[in-house]
């Protein structure tokens, strides 16, 4: 029972870590410029799951990302408010993992980053049978 009850406060952190707006995450304020994030850092708890910001843009953009544990499922957006959708896998190693997400527009030279920071591995926290 104490190890289900772990695992729903991680997953409730982790709605906190990647709810959207405008508030301050962890000493973090909204980016700002012509392309700007609800958010500058997000952390993930290490189950991972479905992210979602809100970028506000003067210009179209397009959003990369080399790590291969993150998914952009909304690679591009359009001027004025547009989400921007990702997918965090599963942290299974024991140590913590960052990344950036790159916002750019070529063709103004604009660029935005969001540090994207996953908690390692917790072995402690694992789903029995009930």
């Amino acid at each position: 029972m104490k190890k289900l009850f772990l695992l729903l406060a991680a997953v409730a952190m982790f709605a906190v870590a990647c709810t959207e707006g405008g508030e301050e995450i962890d000493g973090q304020q909204p980016t700002g410029g012509p392309i700007s994030v609800s958010q500058g850092r997000v952390n993930v708890d290490f189950v991972g799951g479905e992210c979602e910001l809100t970028v506000n843009a003067e210009c179209s953009w397009a959003a990369t990302c080399s790590a291969n544990w993150i998914t952009i499922q909304t690679p591009e957006g359009i001027a004025g408010k547009e989400p921007l959708k990702f997918i965090v896998k599963r942290n299974i190693d024991l140590s913590e993992r960052k990344t950036t997400i790159t916002l750019k527009n070529d063709n103004y030279n604009f660029i935005q980053e969001i540090c994207v920071i996953q908690s390692q591995f917790d072995p402690d926290i694992m789903v029995t049978d009930v």
